[in-house]
C-alpha cells in the first residue's frame, strides 16, 4: 500500500520574494516612466542618468542596479514601448475579418497609439525617423529589427487583401513601401504641430488608403 503523499509546507520566503519581485517591478516601471519624459525632452544624450533617478524619486546607485548603463536604460523603455504597440496592432488587426478592415483598423491603431503616448512619439521619431542623431542613441539593427516585427504584421494584411480582392493587385513591396513612407512623414508632422495634428494625419493616411490602395465596393 502506498504511502499516502504529504503537504509539503511553502517556502517561508515565498511570500516575501513575491513581494520583493512586485517592488523591482514598480521601481523598475518608475525608472522607465521618469526615463520617458527626460529622453522625451532632452534627447538621449541630453538626460543624465543622475537626473533619471531624481526624477523617479531614488538615487543614482538604486539606477545602477536596475540598469547598467543609459543606453541599457533607454533600450529597455524602446523595448517595452515595442511590446504594447506589437501587442495592440496585431489585436485590432485580429479584431477585423476583411483585409480592408483590417489594414484601415492598423492605420488608426498607429496613430491612436502615439496620440496616447506624446512621450514615446518624440523619442521614436527622432530615434527612427530623424537623419540627424542628436538627439537619439543610435539603436541601430537591435531597433530597426522591432520595426521588421510590425512591418511583417503589415506585409500579412496587405498580402491577404491582394489575395481575396479587398486590396487593389499592385506590388505589396510598393504598397508597404507607400505606407511607410506616408507615416514616417506625417509623424514627425505631428510632433512639430502638436495634438489636432496627429488627427488631421491620421485622417490623410486613411484617404490614401482608401483612395490608392482599397478596392471600392460595388
Amino acid at each position: 500500500m502506498s504511502s499516502p503523499i504529504e503537504a509539503i509546507d511553502p517556502p517561508v520566503e515565498s511570500a516575501a520574494a513575491r513581494r520583493r519581485e512586485r517592488d523591482r517591478a514598480l521601481r523598475e516601471a518608475d525608472f522607465l516612466s521618469a526615463a520617458e519624459e527626460l529622453f522625451a525632452q532632452k534627447g538621449f544624450h541630453g538626460a543624465s542618468m543622475e537626473e533619471i533617478a531624481a526624477a523617479a524619486g531614488y538615487g543614482t546607485g538604486t539606477l545602477y542596479l536596475y540598469f547598467k548603463s543609459k543606453r541599457d536604460l533607454y533600450q529597455r523603455l524602446v523595448q517595452c514601448r515595442h511590446e504594447a504597440y506589437l501587442a495592440g496592432l496585431r489585436a485590432a488587426v485580429a479584431a477585423e475579418n476583411r483585409p480592408a478592415d483590417r489594414l484601415r483598423a492598423a492605420v488608426r491603431y498607429l496613430f491612436g497609439f502615439f496620440r496616447r503616448e506624446r512621450r514615446f512619439l518624440a523619442i521614436y521619431v527622432s530615434e527612427f525617423l530623424s537623419k540627424h542623431d542628436r538627439l537619439s542613441a543610435g539603436l541601430g539593427e537591435s531597433g530597426h529589427s522591432q520595426k521588421a516585427e510590425c512591418h511583417l504584421v503589415l506585409e500579412s494584411v496587405v498580402r491577404d487583401g491582394i489575395a481575396m480582392g479587398d486590396i487593389r493587385a499592385l506590388d505589396p513591396d510598393l504598397i508597404l513601401a507607400t505606407l511607410d513612407g506616408l507615416s514616417e512623414s506625417l509623424l514627425p508632422y505631428a510632433v512639430l504641430r502638436g495634438e489636432a495634428d496627429i488627427d488631421s494625419a491620421e485622417r490623410m493616411m486613411l484617404h490614401v488608403v482608401e483612395s490608392a490602395f482599397l478596392v471600392s465596393e460595388p
